[in-house]
């Protein structure tokens, strides 16, 4: 959460580097701000489950057609 209070998704990533005796002699890391790839993630599932639910409730099948394969799933 950021002082103005937006929030934002963080990914962090990190590695230790070790001296010979075992000891940690250096931690390296990344962090990259991932909100607009949560977002649109949470968009995704959220419109495939009104899409779900409006092909249960309007009890409607859905079909996919291959016009060059000469094929439907």
């Amino acid at each position: 959460v950021r002082p103005d209070g937006a929030v934002r998704w963080v990914m962090n990533r990190s590695t230790v580097g070790v001296d010979a005796a075992g000891g940690v002699e250096r931690i390296t890391g990344v962090a990259a701000d991932i909100t607009e790839r949560h977002e649109a993630e949470a968009a995704l599932r959220a419109g495939e489950e009104r899409f779900r639910l409006a092909t249960s409730a309007g009890r409607v099948g859905v079909w996919e057609s291959d016009v060059v394969a000469n094929s439907v799933s």
